[in-house]
């Protein structure tokens, strides 16, 4: 077959405009996958980068919550809260964890969550290393009030809040002692009177505090009864009896440990005014019966069943006791009752002191004296002043001589009128003495 020049001339031109069109269909793909490219490896390279930044800025905040964390479960403070000489609350405070903390603002709220008193600049901020402790306790210009109570809060630069209450509050199961029993007992309101029939005695003032009580050693003719409230706490809703064989037993050690001294102290109906004698059970009420839910006072003092013979305990100095309350009755059901209440512990002690005075104003100056052998020999001491509701402050500290003798003076405290509590202590021996405030 015959092509013509003109033929094959058209068919060569249009296979040259062929490959040219085709050579430029393939550039312009390749520039375009080119572009598609670059314009996705910025923008995945600028989210990667997004992306990661994001995640460390997370991590970092991450990590400094964690640090926060840390450091604010790491702050421990101790709040001391005394009353300072013109009556205010002082506020000391004792840098315990494990980092140190700045203190950036105190409260003081009373009994009603009332604030009475915010404390921030320019007194506080105060900073205080681990251990730490304020130099001088922070006056919150707060008056304290006779039988008032009070809540101090410490607020941290992490924002930890610390709080304490003025009186100290102990927790219930540091004031009751519970047993299988319907019975349970205040152990704040174990306390002991003196039968003297005078000031002394403690009647005025409730009676003295059970934890330091006092042998017949150095007065055979003193003899002493103990009261404690109980409450009724009978799951059916029965009441108590009481029948003469409940006791309080005193176990008391003698020194070294080697024996034991017993003294059993029978439920009486309670004791005269003034305190010279003992009520017998039953002489002028039933016998004792608790309702549900009603605290009940009780006394124990006699050294038989159904008497008046008052009993002290016969041991020596520096010897510790524990008690132990051993109940019997019925049920206001006529179920017979039965229970054992354990005191925890306290001290025996045939030490003695005298005061000069047992009555006087504020400011007036007391003289403390006591023999030798009397208290441990060169050791701290101090003289407390306890008031209605069993607060004490420590009003003068001192040091025993060294055989063991005492003498030394103490400025009475200002006090609204009315009878108190002097306590000289070793820490160990304690002597109580009832102090009018005129």
């Amino acid at each position: 077959m015959r092509l013509s020049c003109n033929a094959i001339f058209g068919i060569s031109v249009m296979g040259r405009r062929a490959r040219h069109k085709s050579s430029r269909s393939g550039i312009s793909g390749l520039l375009s996958a080119i572009f598609l490219f670059a314009m996705l490896f910025t923008t995945g390279a600028s989210y990667i980068l997004f992306v990661t930044d994001s995640q460390f800025d997370l991590q970092e905040s991450a990590k400094s919550a964690l640090q926060r964390e840390t450091q604010t479960q790491s702050e421990s403070i101790i709040i001391d809260i005394s009353k300072l000489g013109d009556g205010d609350i002082g506020v000391s405070i004792t840098n315990t964890g494990t980092t140190p903390i700045q203190v950036k603002q105190i409260l003081v709220v009373d009994a009603t969550s009332k604030i009475l008193k915010d404390i921030r600049s320019p007194t506080l901020p105060i900073t205080l290393n681990v251990q730490d402790k304020t130099v001088t306790p922070i006056d919150t210009n707060v008056t304290i009030q006779q039988e008032s109570n009070y809540t101090v809060k410490a607020v941290t630069e992490r924002g930890s809040l610390f709080s304490e209450t003025y009186p100290e509050i102990l927790p219930r199961y540091a004031l009751q002692a519970e047993s299988s029993g319907a019975l349970t007992i205040d152990m704040s309101t174990f306390k002991y009177l003196k039968l003297t029939g005078n000031m002394q005695s403690g009647n005025s003032v409730g009676g003295y505090p059970a934890q330091s009580i006092p042998s017949d050693q150095s007065n055979s003719s003193l003899k002493i009864a103990f009261k404690i409230t109980f409450t009724n706490r009978d799951p059916l809703g029965r009441s108590v009896t009481l029948w003469p064989g409940s006791t309080v037993v005193i176990f008391s050690l003698t020194p070294g440990g080697d024996n034991a001294e017993l003294t059993t102290f029978y439920i009486v109906d309670g004791v005269n005014a003034p305190v010279n004698a003992l009520l017998k059970y039953n002489s002028t009420n039933p016998y004792a019966t608790i309702p549900v839910d009603t605290p009940m006072t009780l006394y124990f003092g006699s050294r038989n069943a159904l008497s008046t013979t008052g009993t002290n305990i016969d041991a020596n100095g520096l010897t510790p006791f524990s008690a132990l309350f051993t109940l019997t009755g019925v049920y206001g059901d006529s179920t017979l009752f039965g229970q054992t209440i354990p005191f925890p512990a306290g001290t025996v002690t045939d030490s003695t002191a005298s005061l000069s005075a047992t009555s006087g104003n504020s400011e007036a100056s007391i003289t403390v004296t006591a023999g030798n052998n009397q208290f441990i020999a060169s050791t701290r001491a101090y003289i407390g002043w306890m008031n209605s509701s069993g607060t004490v402050n420590i009003i003068k500290t001192f040091t025993t001589s060294s055989q063991g003798g005492i003498s030394t003076s103490f400025t009475v405290p200002t006090a609204a009128t009315g009878y108190y509590i002097v306590i000289v202590s070793d820490y160990v021996n304690s002597v109580h003495f009832t102090f009018r405030h005129n």
